[in-house]
């Protein structure tokens, strides 16, 4: 088993996106300078191992925490259509403020919570003098978890290591006979 806590700031989080100009205001850094778009403050990864009356189960239990979105001001005047205050903004601008202040980047976290536990159940069966047939039920995200994937871009230019979006993989199930010799 693993677990990682960590903490990943930053001010500039172009050295993974270098198309993109992501500052609120340019001339004012200070609002910058918090969580990174990498950040994920809690991960785990858990494995058990298991021999019971011939049958072999392999478990694995995966967890990781929501990574960090820009919280915005709500509308106003140069930005009508800025997503209401508070609400997930949509870009750099729609953190700046009407009275000009800048809310700091990075302050909410988006709906992108990661849990899947896996199970493995097999049972290998002798084949002969030498060789034996294993066979194996396989299910995939056990409890059937949403897993939205919500990167902070499309994927075309999308550096952050997340190439997937939409929802994640539903429950699935497989099953397979292995031949060993």
């Amino acid at each position: 088993m693993n677990y990682t806590l960590s903490f990943d700031k930053s001010d500039d989080d172009n050295e993974r996106d270098p198309f993109t100009f992501r500052y609120a205001r340019p001339d004012s850094l200070g609002q910058e300078y918090n969580w990174s778009d990498r950040d994920q403050r809690h991960r785990f990864n858990g494995w058990l191992l298991a021999k019971v009356f011939g049958f072999y189960f392999n478990n694995r239990v995966s967890y990781y925490s929501a990574q960090p979105a820009s919280a915005s001001c709500g509308p106003r005047t140069g930005n009508l259509f800025a997503p209401p205050a508070g609400a997930r903004a949509n870009g750099p601008a729609d953190r700046i403020c009407a009275d000009g202040h800048v809310l700091v980047r990075n302050t909410i976290r988006k709906d992108n919570a990661y849990f899947s536990w896996d199970l493995r159940v097999s049972r290998p069966l002798p084949a002969g003098p030498r060789g034996r047939l294993e066979a194996m039920v396989e299910v995939f995200n056990v409890t059937n978890a949403d897993n939205f994937k919500d990167p902070a871009a499309g994927t075309f230019l999308n550096f952050d290591g997340t190439i997937r979006s939409g929802l994640g993989d539903p429950r699935q199930l497989q099953a397979g006979i292995r031949w060993i010799f």
